[in-house]
């Protein structure tokens, strides 16, 4: 049975942060959503209408969402970040808005496979912290890099 966006009393799952408070539920009158991953490492899912991958990920020294489910036809897909950040990926433009709810790091490496022919690479850099503007969302467009440079 599919899953789909629905505020809710009584959520089926629970994923993300107060900035990505999605509560899923078993009904198919909303949105499709499918989940990626929901452990104590990454919480993620795919907004199939809007295209998106929405993640947290909550180990200090990131980590890396495998998904494998049939949704890419390139292949089973990876997205790599070297630090706790919570980031949501418009597929269709590639670009990332990501931020850092903890206001401790000044930037985020984020390496994708799978989803385009050629790997794909970008840095994310935060306003400093704390106070004023730490944590806010950064967005930021992945671009293709040389194989033997994918190195998180």
């Amino acid at each position: 049975m599919p899953l789909a966006i629905r505020r809710s009393t009584a959520p089926y799952r629970h994923s993300g942060t107060e900035a990505l408070a999605i509560t899923l539920t078993r009904s198919s009158a909303y949105r499709p959503i499918t989940p990626l991953q929901n452990d104590a490492y990454i919480s993620a899912i795919l907004d199939v209408d809007y295209n998106t991958i929405s993640a947290v990920f909550w180990d200090a020294s990131g980590g890396t969402l495998f998904i494998d489910n049939g949704s890419f036809s390139s292949g089973p897909t990876s997205i790599t970040v070297n630090g706790a950040v919570a980031l949501m990926l418009d597929l269709d433009t590639m670009t990332f808005t990501v931020s850092d709810p903890s206001q401790t790091l000044t930037g985020v490496n984020i390496l994708v496979e799978g989803v385009k022919e050629t790997p794909l690479a970008c840095t994310v850099n935060f306003p400093p912290g704390p106070g004023g503007l730490a944590g806010s969302s950064v967005t930021v467009s992945c671009f293709p890099i040389i194989p033997s440079q994918h190195r998180v």
